[in-house]
């Protein structure tokens, strides 16, 4: 299967898989955002305000070129490869963080935050 094909694929699965958790890598798939702790939030709020709010807007809500991260909990593993990797998807084309050493050593609190965004356990602003 081309690139081409796999990138919706790839994008879609970020968004109905279940959550993981922050400090955890695929290992534990099963694991949720619950076990999160605050200072992973707030690293994981950070992180994402600075680098993908741009594109995902506000909060993870989405925008006219980069898709909602918190309609439904993202797919630990799909997530991590589209950050690391970049995808493209019907609104855009994300590059690649693999470079980004600020978005890789943080990316467990990047997907901790949306995935308790996703959930439901932190709503919009700056985790308290």
């Amino acid at each position: 299967m081309s690139a081409r094909l796999l990138a919706p694929i790839l994008l879609g699965s970020i968004l109905i898989a279940p959550p993981a958790v922050a400090g955890q890598a695929a290992a534990d798939p099963d694991a949720t955002a619950a076990a999160a702790t605050k200072q992973d939030l707030l690293n994981g709020y950070r992180r994402y305000h600075s680098v993908c709010n741009h594109c995902h807007g506000p909060d993870g809500l989405g925008s006219s070129f980069g898709p909602s991260l918190v309609q439904t909990p993202p797919d630990p593993a799909g997530f991590r490869a589209a950050v690391r990797d970049g995808a493209r998807g019907q609104s855009g084309v994300m590059k690649g963080f693999a470079e980004n050493a600020d978005v890789m050593q943080h990316l467990d609190a990047i997907l901790a935050y949306v995935e308790a965004r996703s959930t439901g356990k932190l709503g919009r602003g700056r985790p308290r």
